[in-house]
């Protein structure tokens, strides 16, 4: 049976997440008075130290992977005064991750590169959140070195020759689709698109991340474009 979404479980109707950036995301529950922030790389801060400077009490919690997920659920429900709701959710998260790791046993290892960025060509590194779910999924990431979202060439994306390209990139000008089209593998039709950022976000969605990544791995059928 495929994992249910956390994201809509009885705990965390309560509360409502907002992303901002896929770099940084804010988010503020329905019970007025508290505000919280989860951030990758510290591009919220401007906007969390507004509002705490109006004098709204703020939880700002840093978020890179899995996790950091699971952490940052225990901490909102601390936050909000039930600790029994975040560590519930923290749990089903864990579990669905656990879950989502065995049903991916049965897949081939596939040497996948994931996009976030056209021009410049940005992939997702080892150290980022969509490198950490396609680790989860048995997909080695080609994507070599410590960053997390680095500046790829063109050349380098040749040379590595991945099974698999997977577009990331959902808001960014059709054009760069042409400089895709050295790729052997998106020549080749082993070319994927994703429909939604929550592999970007680290977050209540992470399930949903994972769901999706998962249906586009070989050999899975390519959904309609």
């Amino acid at each position: 049976a495929r994992s249910r979404s956390p994201s809509s479980a009885p705990e965390v109707r309560s509360t409502t997440w907002r992303a901002g950036s896929g770099r940084g995301s804010t988010a503020a529950p329905r019970r007025p008075g508290v505000a919280w922030a989860a951030a990758t790389d510290g591009s919220a801060a401007r906007a969390v130290k507004r509002i705490a400077e109006l004098g709204v009490p703020v939880l700002a919690i840093p978020v890179i992977g899995i996790a950091d997920t699971l952490a940052m659920a225990r901490a909102v429900g601390a936050a909000l005064g039930d600790r029994e709701g975040g560590e519930k959710l923290a749990r089903s998260l864990e579990r669905a991750v656990t879950d989502m790791r065995a049903r991916a046993r049965s897949l081939p290892k596939k040497r996948v590169l994931l996009l976030v960025g056209r021009e410049p060509l940005v992939v997702a590194g080892r150290q980022s959140f969509p490198g950490e779910l396609l680790d989860t999924l048995g997909a080695i990431n080609v994507a070599e070195g410590d960053r997390a979202w680095p500046v790829y060439p063109v050349e380098k994306v040749v040379a590595a020759n991945p099974d698999l390209v997977i577009d990331a990139a959902l808001n960014e000008p059709e054009e760069g689709l042409k400089k895709l089209a050295t790729f052997a593998a998106v020549r080749d039709g082993r070319y994927r698109r994703l429909k939604t950022d929550a592999a970007l976000r680290p977050g209540p969605k992470l399930v949903a991340a994972l769901e999706e990544l998962f249906g586009l791995l070989p050999p899975h059928p390519a959904p309609p474009q």
